[in-house]
């Protein structure tokens, strides 16, 4: 996330049902202060096909300290497209490797994002527990992440800002 996407991933905040699964809604100032954080990544999505662009389709945090996914929202214009799937894997696959432990991730299980939610399923995410309604999911570190290899995930690091 940076200033120039801000007020997109506030709009998919805002406006994300199906495919929300935090259920979180910022404000402008907490998503700057998450910016800010020294220990939160975040990871803004966008999806081309050979038809086009989809831009701006999701948002993701991770607390690296766990490491722990605390919130993952997608556009519904990517639904049943697995874009969630190819994502997910993705992100699984890079805090495995770079902490040496599992993956944990926090999802609010509700009527509208149920569906959706199949995706930690799929991927053979395990539930460890429920507190206030959020449901604990864990990937085991020496588990093989599955990859259908259907979507191509390209990670862009942000570059660091130089001084003028």
């Amino acid at each position: 996330m940076s200033e120039e996407n801000l007020e997109r991933v506030h709009e998919l905040t805002q406006r994300t049902n199906q495919m929300n699964f935090s259920g979180n809604r910022y404000d402008r100032d907490v998503l700057r202060n998450i910016l800010s954080s020294a220990y939160l990544d975040t990871f803004v999505l966008s999806c081309q096909d050979r038809f086009g662009s989809y831009g701006v389709i999701g948002f993701a945090i991770v607390d690296r300290r766990e490491p722990r996914m605390t919130d993952l929202m997608f556009s519904c214009r990517i639904q049943s497209k697995r874009v969630e799937h190819a994502f997910l894997a993705s992100v699984i696959r890079r805090y495995i490797s770079e902490t040496g432990k599992e993956f944990c991730a926090n999802y609010r299980k509700t009527s509208r994002n149920a569906m959706s939610g199949q995706v930690f399923g799929d991927l053979g995410m395990e539930q460890t527990e429920t507190r206030d309604g959020v449901l604990s999911l864990r990937f085991p570190k020496g588990k093989e992440v599955p990859d259908d290899g259907v979507i191509e995930v390209t990670v862009l690091e942000a570059l660091a800002e130089t001084p003028a």
